[in-house]
């Protein structure tokens, strides 16, 4: 004989995709804050001979950027991907600071010649032309990466505050 149960029934309300949704529009304004917070401390760490170094700091997501052309910016910047936060300097020189030490080397003349015929490699102010140049080197004085690894804690934060206002905004209060 067959035993009999008794069933109940309950309706459910799925949220899921919702929430997914959520999460997805929440995650722009999030990566803008957070790569605010990172440039912040990047151009507090920058180099500040001159101060365009720390000038040509910006962030950029695909929907937008803080980017602001300068003279003798580089050529080519990077482009963020979707759900990509860039955070860089535009300065010609910021790389070679940030990631790449020269070591002491001699910069030959280009077989270009002066009025006087001679190799034009140099021009100095008051002085004239110089055939070859020795570059002293430089050491790497990196800001960018210290400044991404001191705010790594708070800009997680920064980042889940963006998401969770998000989601209050968008989704109805569940119970």
């Amino acid at each position: 004989m067959a035993k009999r149960t008794r069933t109940k029934t309950f309706d459910l309300t799925w949220f899921g995709d919702d929430y997914a949704a959520a999460v997805e529009s929440g995650t722009e304004p999030g990566l803008w804050a957070l790569g605010n917070l990172v440039l912040d401390e990047a151009q507090r760490r920058a180099p500040k001979r001159t101060g365009r170094l720390e000038r040509s700091g910006y962030v950029a997501t695909t929907a937008r950027s803080s980017y602001a052309r300068q003279t003798r910016d580089r050529a080519r910047l990077p482009r963020p991907k979707a759900q990509q936060v860039l955070v860089a300097f535009a300065a010609f020189y910021a790389k070679i600071l940030e990631g790449g030490a020269t070591t002491a080397h001699a910069i030959p003349g280009t077989g270009r010649r002066s009025v006087r015929g001679a190799s034009k490699v140099l021009k100095i102010p008051g002085i004239g032309y110089r055939a070859a140049v020795m570059h002293p080197g430089a050491k790497r004085r990196a800001f960018l990466g210290p400044a991404l690894e001191s705010v790594k804690q708070q800009g997680t934060e920064v980042l889940v505050q963006e998401i969770r206002k998000q989601i209050e905004r968008e989704l109805p209060r569940a119970g």
